[in-house]
């Protein structure tokens, strides 16, 4: 994990974004739109959820080791970096109104598989 694993993010799910397009697709205003997940959680919470195990241990690359490694490891710019180590949230209300989105709840995803 790039960072502490504390930033905040509001991950989509894949579906959702297809179907923010499609409907993106047949209308609704031209646009910048946030498209984010229901949920907010730190990334550390998205990796264990991901892996459906809430004490599986995170190794965290500390941002400045990130940044410097970024000058030597092709693949890994400081532009991914600096993204990855931001909270990514938003707010995806306007999407939502706008295409009469139903975002998915990863949490709820990931039980029922």
């Amino acid at each position: 994990m790039l960072g502490n694993g504390q930033q905040r993010v509001r991950p989509v799910y894949r579906g959702d974004v297809v179907a923010a397009i499609m409907a993106a697709i047949e209308g609704g205003a031209p646009g910048i739109y946030d498209l984010t997940g229901p949920e907010e959680m730190t990334a550390n919470d998205l990796v264990r959820l991901v892996n459906r195990n809430p004490r599986i241990p995170i190794a965290h690359t500390p941002v400045w080791l990130a940044r410097t490694l970024s000058l030597f490891v092709p693949g890994l710019s400081r532009t991914f970096v600096d993204v990855m180590v931001r909270d990514s949230t938003g707010d995806p209300s306007q999407a939502i109104a706008e295409f009469g989105l139903k975002l998915t709840s990863l949490h709820t995803l990931w039980q029922a598989t």
